[in-house]
């Protein structure tokens, strides 16, 4: 007798029942956030409010000091430079001065001339205590050159002393007879008289160069 076919086909599958989701809204007790207000009569006094900006402060305190700084150092050294260029251009008319009245042969232009002498080189000495007076001996400081591995160099400033120069000048032009109403001409006092001159100008034109770094 032939097998049954039903007998031999597979069990058809039971379907799994899906479940069913439910939102269930659980209750929470309320959270209550509590920001703390300053009060506002205490605000100008709380450094909180300050320390954010203080670093902006001391960066524009540090460029304000800088600026006046290097602008009172340049002052300086404008104020130094023009004493040192009136200082060569007064013993340039002193020597003129004492060159023409060496040679001049009228009693009267010749003391004309020597007053002048006289007067042109007293302001020389004024002019040259003053610049030792303001450029006394001192240390210094100045930015270094580019690519330098210290941005910022100390040294000595030393002073124009320029008495001694001016004191040369001042003995060759009134050597004696300078003075004299009755001496006679004498042009070989020239020579003398534009050598102390010229080692004046030089002078001080190397003291400044010193001076200014």
């Amino acid at each position: 007798m032939p097998p049954s076919t039903s007998a031999q086909s597979p069990p058809e599958p039971v379907p799994i029942p899906k479940p069913t989701i439910e939102h269930i809204i659980v209750p929470a007790p309320p959270v209550h956030v509590h920001v703390h207000s300053p009060d506002k009569k205490n605000s100008l006094y709380d450094a909180g409010v300050y320390l954010p900006a203080l670093p902006g402060m001391l960066v524009a305190l540090f460029g304000l000091w800088a600026a006046h700084a290097l602008a009172q150092r340049r002052d300086r050294k404008k104020a130094i430079a023009d004493l040192c260029e009136a200082l060569k251009k007064i013993a340039a008319e002193a020597s003129a001065a004492a060159i023409d009245a060496w040679i001049e042969s009228d009693p009267a232009k010749r003391a004309s001339g020597v007053a002048s002498t006289k007067r042109l080189l007293q302001s020389a000495g004024i002019t040259a205590t003053t610049l030792k007076r303001r450029t006394n001996a001192r240390w210094s400081w100045g930015l270094s050159a580019p690519l330098s591995f210290y941005p910022l160099r100390i040294f000595e400033r030393r002073s124009i002393n320029l008495l001694r120069p001016v004191s040369a000048l001042r003995q060759a032009a009134m050597a004696d007879p300078f003075e004299d109403p009755s001496r006679g001409t004498d042009i070989s006092r020239a020579d003398a008289i534009n050598a102390a001159v010229s080692s004046l100008i030089a002078s001080t034109d190397r003291a400044l160069f010193d001076y200014q770094g």
